[in-house]
């Protein structure tokens, strides 16, 4: 969980996320965590 690894994805569009743009990774993993969306995706807190 400290160290995602894009190539082996259990989550392949997280997976483009994370090795296109590691910021917006960072940001979509923020929301994700203090309920929100993320994209189309609702998370709750």
């Amino acid at each position: 969980m400290q160290e995602p690894n894009y190539e082996d994805p259990l989550n392949h569009d997280a997976a483009a996320v994370l090795r296109e743009n590691p910021k917006m990774f960072e940001s979509n993993v923020r929301r994700a965590m203090a309920g929100g969306y993320v994209g189309q995706t609702f998370f709750p807190r």
